[in-house]
């Protein structure tokens, strides 16, 4: 069996949520949690597998708790399960120890196989969130090659005008030409 927390503050989303897992066989709901410091001190308790988390109740902390789960004896995979479809905060979850990220719009069943492939190693990511992924890493990799094109333009015109002063310089000393 598949042991899974739910931190979310939405109190019908998140008995919705368990009631979809307690009529699979290979899910346990462990916990329902509706804040980060109750979810904390509860996973530490009793450690699960899964931990679906909404971002949106306050970003910093569920953050907190991402990074958290990393340290516990017994590491828990962490899915963000949220509205939110900002690539910055899913980047920030990554970053902090998320697993996957999926919307809550996401069918029951698209849930249930992301939990799977998260269990197997997989990095479940919504198609709308993916996209978005996407499009900004495109987007920071051509903002880098400017960057990177008009430093290499500066560092040249910043050696030719070096070497105009050196043959400058070197001119003046006696015995050279």
């Amino acid at each position: 069996m598949i042991s899974v927390a739910i931190v979310d503050k939405d109190f019908q989303f998140v008995r919705s949520l368990s009631r979809y897992f307690q009529n699979r066989s290979q899910f346990i709901v462990t916990g329902n949690y509706y804040n980060v410091m109750d979810a904390l001190h509860g996973l530490r308790e009793i450690p699960v597998q899964i931990v679906l988390i909404d971002i949106d109740m306050h970003v910093e902390d569920c953050l907190g708790l991402m990074r958290a789960l990393q340290t516990f004896e017994v590491e828990s995979k962490c899915m963000v399960l949220t509205n939110l479809q900002d690539e910055r905060i899913a980047f920030k979850a990554f970053s902090a120890g998320a697993s996957g990220y999926l919307l809550k719009e996401s069918t029951s069943e698209c849930i249930n196989e992301a939990m799977e492939e998260l269990l197997n190693g997989g990095s479940p990511v919504s198609p709308l969130v993916s996209k978005k992924l996407m499009h900004s890493l495109d987007f920071r990799l051509e903002e880098d090659r400017e960057r990177i094109a008009n430093n290499h333009k500066s560092t040249r015109f910043a050696i030719q005008e070096g070497l105009k002063g050196f043959w400058k310089n070197i001119r003046g000393l006696p015995g050279i030409f």
